[in-house]
């Protein structure tokens, strides 16, 4: 059948309430909204000629979309971490784990242009955000629409931060890796 023959019968079906559709992409995925129609076509099935040869195509379009999905990763097989990050998953992981974290105040030690201390405010309680580069401060103040508005990032030696005894609950290092706080280490 042609594409405007079964856009047609989808159409019908859908009015019926036999089916749903949904948008993906540029596509309209449909499915069953109930199994009467299901169980009717599967018993006609055996009575229509082309059955078995729908059956075979189908098989054969599923087929090649796995072998498709499967060469798409084999392909990025060991550039995962290094040098590719689909969908900046770094950042998607990183906001479900902030969701889990209970508001707290934490320091970005290393914080460069605060683009992980910006990450950290939407959840914590306060951010302080240091870096030793002055360059990397003013950038982070001034450079590519001003990212810091809320924390800013103030200069100060990593070795010896600008943060009171015993005032944070979560340190973040240079690599937005984060480990427990421990009073003395600040």
């Amino acid at each position: 059948m042609g594409q405007s023959r079964i856009s047609t019968h989808l159409s019908q079906l859908k009015q019926a309430g036999l089916v749903a559709d949904r948008k993906a992409g540029k596509n309209s995925l449909y499915r069953f909204t109930g199994g009467q129609l299901a169980d009717l076509l599967h018993a006609a099935g055996s009575e229509i000629p082309e059955a078995a040869e729908d059956a075979k195509a189908l098989d054969l379009v599923l087929s090649k979309r796995q072998d498709k999905m499967r060469a798409y990763f084999d392909e990025l097989a060991g550039k995962f971490g290094r040098n590719y990050v689909p969908g900046r998953s770094w950042k998607a992981l990183a906001e479900t784990l902030l969701q889990l974290m209970p508001p707290m105040v934490i320091a970005d030690l290393g914080a460069g242009e605060g683009t992980f201390s910006q990450l950290l405010a939407q959840r914590a309680e306060h951010v302080i955000a240091v870096d030793n580069s002055a360059r990397m401060v003013e950038f982070g103040r001034t450079g590519e629409g001003k990212r810091h508005r809320e924390p800013g990032v103030s200069p100060g030696d990593l070795e010896s931060p600008p943060i009171p005894d015993a005032s944070v609950d979560l340190a973040s290092s240079a690599r937005a890796y984060i480990t427990p706080f421990i009073p003395s280490a600040l």
